[in-house]
């Protein structure tokens, strides 16, 4: 009987730990995602000229979506992917 209590005791704090580390790693992801895009810079740390780092919120069909543009030269097409979600076939 002991030994069915402390595989309880252990497999409890097991879960409480994975719980734990999950929810600091969202914490972790929140924090670092702040909404602001990072610019591309040269070996100086100046801004790229012709570079596009750039990000918004909108809605499509009802649903909020991010649309997140980057690059090196302004110029360039956009390659837009839009994905079928989970279980989607490539």
């Amino acid at each position: 009987m002991k030994i069915l209590k402390k595989i309880g005791q252990w497999l409890l704090y097991t879960f409480a730990g994975i719980v734990a580390l999950i929810l600091v790693l969202l914490l972790i992801i929140r924090i670092n995602s702040s909404g602001i895009e990072e610019p591309f810079l040269d070996e100086n740390g100046n801004i790229l000229p012709h570079s596009i780092a750039y990000h918004e919120d909108m809605v499509i069909n009802g649903a909020l979506q991010r649309v997140t543009i980057r690059g090196n030269n302004v110029n360039n097409p956009v390659l837009l992917r839009v994905h079928g979600g989970p279980g989607s076939f490539h």
